[in-house]
């Protein structure tokens, strides 16, 4: 696990403040003032050597890792102490992806005001092909990196094994690489942004249990299922799931668990989930609740309003669209879960920023992100349907 340890934590906020006086002399010099026009030459080289050539250390950012200790480029400790924007770029697996290239753009676009809003110089862009092309993914980062264009990377990928050698030559190059919503965890990448699938599970079951409770619902039996029930991810979540319904209603008794999940398609459909869940509700009468592990329950939800189960049967599961929305409105989906697309982008631009501009990195290798959970009337908390759908037009641009 990466230390995060700054190996010298000499602040870099004396390289900032050098920086912002240079900003200051020149605005003055070019102000076209009196006092700027009768400026010595001998007056005006000096002000500017004190900022161009001010001594930096690049190991003021140097840090330990498992793998080793990281110096950052002595090039972009210049550009910093020279005040020059700080280049932070999020390369993403479909930029054109529905709803999540939009929301990682908004999360993207908000860490950089933010930091502008604080006084940083930075420039901040996602790049990715509009649609999932891993080929085309690496070469952009490539060509990038041969370009000297990047100061500080956040990368998403859909296939993190294929991203390993990509991060690893931006580090060995002295460039900070950040993860986030998937990881390249075999890689030197910093630290990575997501949701603990786990414990966002666990807090699904949990408001689930919640709801059902509200509502007067007596689970008879629970069942789970997902897309791909063997990913690592799929697991965790129905673990979690488990976990957080066991504990708030004791001895509710599951038809299946994370070992046995039903596969409702590996395609992700909603006309695959229907396949499935329809004959499997059908065949099972006892299961009143079906936990979906990703945009299945939107089938789930579906197969229970056409099958007539409406107000008898229920389910819980991950991701949003105006369908799942209709859904919960309408009482078949009691819990979903919001990934916070936006969040993570924003999170893993921010530790860009803060880590070139002021020498920190965060806490922890998995910085803990909080699950947006929704439900129908915003029990214990969570968010209500009709707030989703001011944040999901957002996402869609409307």
């Amino acid at each position: 696990m990466n230390t995060l340890g700054m190996r010298s934590r000499r602040s870099v906020a004396v390289i900032a403040l050098i920086a912002s006086m240079g900003l200051v002399l020149s605005a003055c010099s070019s102000s076209g003032s009196e006092e700027a026009a009768t400026e010595s030459p001998a007056e005006s080289e000096t002000a500017s050597e004190e900022v161009v050539v001010a001594e930096v250390d690049p190991a003021q950012w140097d840090a330990e890792f498992d793998w080793g200790t990281f110096s950052l480029s002595p090039d972009i400790a210049k550009r910093v102490a020279d005040g020059e924007p700080l280049r932070v770029v999020l390369s993403m697996q479909g930029t054109g992806i529905p709803v999540f290239g939009r929301q990682q753009q908004i999360g993207v676009d908000r860490a950089c005001a933010a930091a502008k809003e604080a006084g940083i110089n930075v420039d901040c862009r996602m790049v990715g092909p509009a649609s999932t092309d891993t080929a085309a993914q690496l070469a952009e980062m490539e060509a990038l990196l041969n370009s000297a264009q990047v100061d500080c990377l956040v990368v998403q990928s859909g296939e993190p094994n294929a991203f390993v050698k990509i991060v690893d030559d931006y580090v060995g190059k002295g460039i900070p690489v950040f993860g986030e919503n998937s990881d390249v965890a075999d890689s030197k990448r910093f630290a990575f942004f997501a949701l603990n699938e786990f414990e966002a599970s666990k807090a699904n079951g949990e408001l689930t249990a919640a709801v059902m409770k509200e509502q007067g619902i007596d689970p008879t039996a629970v069942a789970v299922g997902s897309g791909l029930p063997t990913g690592p991810w799929a697991i965790s979540r129905m673990e979690g799931f488990k976990a957080g319904l066991e504990g708030a209603i004791p001895g509710v008794k599951f038809f299946n668990d994370a070992e046995s999940g039903l596969p409702t398609g590996d395609g992700f459909t909603v006309d695959e989930t229907i396949a499935a869940v329809s004959p499997f509700l059908k065949g099972n009468p006892d299961v009143n609740l079906f936990f979906h592990t990703d945009q299945g329950v939107e089938g789930v939800g579906k197969v229970i309003e056409s099958d007539g189960y409406l107000g008898e049967r229920y389910t819980s599961g991950f991701n949003i669209s105006a369908p799942i929305l209709d859904s919960i409105e309408k009482g078949s989906i009691l819990v979903t879960v919001d990934q916070g697309f936006d969040n993570q982008a924003e999170r893993s631009v921010s530790a860009c920023i803060n880590y070139l501009a002021k020498g920190e990195l965060p806490e922890s290798e998995f910085p803990r992100l909080e699950p947006i959970l929704v439900t129908k009337s915003g029990t214990n908390g969570s968010m209500t349907a009709e707030e989703a759908r001011v944040r999901l037009a957002e996402a869609e641009g409307n």
